[in-house]
């Protein structure tokens, strides 16, 4: 037993150091080479979470067939993304502490996970091809689904800001609309239309299109991991919300959203080497796509860099901790 958990932790390690790679490339690129500005940081963080992400999800759902899909464990991952949003608009609405703004921070920080670039790799050593068809489903529906309920929210935030600023007189106006800019707003974004080649799974692209989807899919997982060592290396301390914020992070993304997982394991029935993939899958590292939101909108973006940074770094021992209790357990 021993020695084969031995075997099967060399295999994680062994999937998930090329990913650690390029995270540091990209921190030595600022903190030592100075090769990068902020500004142009920011630029590259764009260029990751706005067109080469989007190419790689087209990319990634045209593999994906919904018609063998596991549907106990998407209906288990939905399940726990409504308990979260259950308890915390009750959260906002009952306790005086409360806030819309930390609903969509603490929502960011539970439910955008890295599924494509660290957890199919490290899941696939873990479990096998059965768990690469688990999460490539779940990052399906995360990129259908709930980035997209996280980008109208943050719409909607921005929306409601601008609506306080404004002269009296033209509140009603812009209330009246609202709605429908947070709509357009969302929907005119790469990320939000990616998903449609999910209805043309089952028909062949020409070569032509293929090859150039190809080309921007290939550099995704590259720049997504080389953007987090950019963002690692920028602020001045590692810790820049604090220690007390960071932790409380670290708590939400490690251990409550994989309980909220359980939640909705146990509610639809999922139990065996699904049920720990579907834990481990929500115990992955925060996405840099969370950050690149929170930095666009101006709200929590260090408490949001905090768990990014720590996160990644924690992620390797924290899933090898989840995979070896789960293999004593079973």
């Amino acid at each position: 037993m021993v020695l084969e958990w031995g075997h099967d932790i060399i295999n994680i390690i062994v999937a998930i150091t090329p990913l650690y790679v390029a995270v540091i490339l990209g921190f030595v690129a600022v903190k030592w080479f100075k090769f990068f500005s902020q500004e142009q940081c920011s630029t590259i963080n764009r260029f990751t979470s706005y067109f080469t992400l989007p190419f790689f999800t087209f990319n990634f759902f045209a593999h994906v067939n919904p018609f063998d899909w596991n549907y106990a464990f998407l209906g288990a991952d939905a399940f726990s993304k409504l308990v979260i949003l259950i308890v915390l608009v009750a959260w906002v609405k009952c306790s005086s502490n409360g806030s819309w703004c930390w609903l969509i921070t603490k929502f960011s920080l539970l439910t955008i996970t890295n599924s494509a670039a660290v957890g199919v790799p490290v899941l696939k050593a873990m479990y096998g091809d059965n768990a690469v068809a688990l999460v490539s489903q779940g990052y399906v529906i995360q990129q259908t689904v709930w980035s997209s309920v996280v980008m109208f929210i943050f719409e909607f935030h921005k929306a409601s800001q601008s609506s306080q600023v404004v002269d009296a007189d033209v509140v009603t106006d812009l209330e009246g609309n609202k709605q429908l800019v947070v709509v357009i707003t969302t929907t005119t974004r790469p990320s939000f239309w990616c998903p449609a080649k999910i209805v043309l799974w089952h028909i062949e692209m020409p070569r032509i299109i293929d090859g150039s989807i190809l080309i921007m899919q290939k550099a995704a997982i590259g720049c997504f991991m080389f953007n987090i060592g950019l963002v690692t290396a920028l602020p001045e301390k590692v810790i820049a919300c604090g220690t007390k914020l960071a932790v409380f992070s670290l708590v939400l993304r490690f251990l409550a959203g994989p309980a909220a997982m359980a939640v909705g394991c146990r509610a639809v029935g999922l139990h065996g080497d699904n049920l720990h993939i579907a834990i481990i899958h929500a115990a992955l590292p925060l996405s840099p796509l969370a950050y690149a939101y929170a930095k666009e909108y101006g709200l929590h973006a260090d408490v949001i860099c905090s768990a990014l940074i720590i996160g990644t770094m924690l992620s390797l021992p924290v899933l090898i901790v989840y995979f070896v209790a789960f293999g004593y357990w079973s």
